[in-house]
């Protein structure tokens, strides 16, 4: 049985690390320093820039939601276990944690989905062809940005007020 976890395991890793980090095409071209030449070089570079300005951000923002459920779950079964209704600051409470939670759900999965989606065949479409694709993608990650930015925020915010 140990197989089987241990395979699931290695196949995971593998797979973070060739998304992220490994040097297969497409993904390393990006990491190259060179000086844009065109403005479509240009908007491929800033695509790039807001990935990499947010991706580390990645483990923080698995970190909160886990926080955050855990003050919920916490919250739940603190008023559940004694049979006494809730207070309503808990219930404020529970309604920010919940909210914060959607947050860093829609953050977590607007990265996935915009890195699943990026298509690096027509990033690298040559001169201007590139250009449209290149376009609505830098649109795409500033909002993954932004979104991520934003959820990290909050729950330093609210981490903070319950501390």
């Amino acid at each position: 049985m140990r197989v089987p976890v241990l395979f699931f395991f290695s196949f995971l890793c593998v797979a973070v690390w060739t998304a992220c980090g490994g040097d297969h095409s497409g993904h390393a071209e990006h990491q190259k320093a060179q000086t844009p030449r065109t403005y479509t070089d240009s908007l491929y570079a800033s695509v790039w820039e807001a990935h990499d300005a947010v991706m580390p951000k990645m483990g923080k923002i698995r970190m909160a939601q886990k926080t955050a459920a855990r003050l919920l779950d916490s919250l739940n079964q603190t008023w559940l276990t004694r049979g006494l209704a809730e207070p309503s600051g808990v219930t404020a409470w529970k309604r920010s944690l919940q909210g914060l939670i959607d947050q860093l759900n829609y953050a977590d999965y607007a990265m996935d989905r915009w890195m699943t989606e990026f298509n690096i065949d027509s990033a690298q479409q040559p001169g201007e062809a590139r250009r449209p694709y290149l376009e609505s993608e830098k649109v795409k990650v500033e909002k993954v940005k932004e979104s991520i930015l934003r959820s990290l925020s909050q729950a330093d915010s609210l981490f903070a007020a319950i501390k």
